[in-house]
């Protein structure tokens, strides 16, 4: 009699274990699924900075990235390229892509950068910069090794379409580098990435309307957004 009642209590009790289990996992589920990810220490504004997509989009994505980051490599041929087809080309989302710059050896192809973003001090040429970027990160480095040189940067702007149509000025692009004379810029660059992560840079970082995403996979951006839609939507009805 004794012996049953041990069996069912041992029953009773792996069934319970189960339960609490199957309960904290689905808890888990749902808080991974509707709470948002933790706001950013300041809010962002992508007024000042290179902007991809519509000004009127409702909701902004601002991603920090640095030239020689090998992860943002992942992102920016695996994630970057299902946001735009999704989210920026449709309007729903603009995407603002801030350089900074805090590796070894990265300075040159931060510089070369911007001078492709103002190539034409007119007309900022968004599109060109976010290409151009793409190929700084897609370039192959070799770790501890000089990798931005002049002809790299310039071969990597060979072909680059822009907003006039003119061909990159290979001389004039690394007269431009070499003039230093967006320095300022970067450092700024980094001192507003550093307040909006709340301390030490790492990149690549997302932040989504208010809210930041040190990992961001294309899964958790679109999480972000459609919870954001979700609550704009709200906003409206109410």
């Amino acid at each position: 009699m004794k012996k049953r009642e041990s069996i069912l209590n041992k029953k009773i009790l792996v069934v319970i274990t189960s339960i609490f289990f199957i309960f904290a996992f689905c808890l888990m589920f749902y808080k991974k699924h509707t709470l948002l990810p933790p706001k950013s220490h300041i809010p962002t504004n992508a007024k000042h900075f290179p902007t991809l997509g519509s000004p009127y989009a409702p909701i902004n994505i601002t991603v920090f990235e640095e030239p020689s980051c090998s992860a943002c490599t992942e992102f920016t041929t695996e994630v970057f390229p299902l946001l735009k087809q999704h989210y920026i080309d449709t309007g729903e989302v603009s995407f603002t892509l801030i350089p900074v710059c805090f590796i070894r050896g990265s300075k040159p192809a931060a510089q070369a950068l911007m001078c492709i973003y103002h190539h034409d001090p007119r007309h900022p040429d968004v599109n060109a910069y976010v290409e151009y970027f793409h190929r700084l990160l897609m370039y192959p480095k070799e770790e501890g090794k000089r990798w931005a040189t002049p002809e790299v940067l310039t071969k990597l702007a060979e072909g680059l379409q822009t907003y006039s149509g003119r061909a990159i000025n290979p001389k004039g692009l690394m007269q431009c580098v070499n003039d230093r004379q967006y320095d300022e810029q970067i450092k700024k660059n980094n001192i507003y990435g550093s307040q909006v992560l709340g301390g030490q840079l790492a990149t690549p970082t997302a932040v989504v309307g208010d809210y930041l995403i040190e990992d961001p996979t294309f899964e958790e951006l679109e999480r972000a957004i459609r919870q954001i839609r979700h609550l704009q939507n709200e906003d409206v009805n109410d």
